[in-house]
């Protein structure tokens, strides 16, 4: 594939129709999936990576809304997809996660997982500090 960089205004048509596409995209080999999204909008500064996924934005997001579709309703599914997938999965697990985190709330998230992450308890307090503030700035009476 040629390797170029788009504009947002020219890149967003060809976003809007890899999204509208995913019914089909989720039945082909993951492979296949992983290897079109990282060719789809290829841009130089980010050369494929031969290690996995690479760092750039597109591939990256589409990937992680791909392995969160393949397993919406299962936390620890998407994330060991997105490990597994090689290459920049930081930022993959962690959009994914927080995608499969929102839709199934962090009760799903498994206690080992919570238990093993650096500052766990700051991380909750800060969260739900987040939360209240939200809440007050729309208005919404806490319990």
């Amino acid at each position: 594939p040629a390797i170029y960089t788009l504009s947002l205004p020219d890149a967003l048509p060809i976003l809007q129709e890899a999204i509208l596409d995913f019914p089909r995209t989720l039945s082909l080999p993951e492979f296949r999936t992983l290897w079109h999204f990282e060719t789809l909008i290829a841009d130089a500064r980010y050369p494929p990576n031969e290690q996995g996924l690479s760092e750039y934005c597109v591939p990256v997001t589409l990937t992680a809304l791909y392995y969160f579709l393949k397993s919406p309703y299962h936390y620890e599914a998407v994330i060991e997809n997105c490990l597994r997938a090689g290459g920049h999965i930081d930022t993959l697990a962690f959009l994914a996660g927080a995608m499969s985190g929102a839709l199934l709330s962090d009760t799903t998230i498994p206690q080992n997982l919570i238990d093993g992450l650096f500052n766990s308890q700051d991380i909750g307090n800060r969260v739900d500090e987040l939360y209240r503030e939200w809440l007050k700035k729309a208005g919404v009476k806490s319990e």
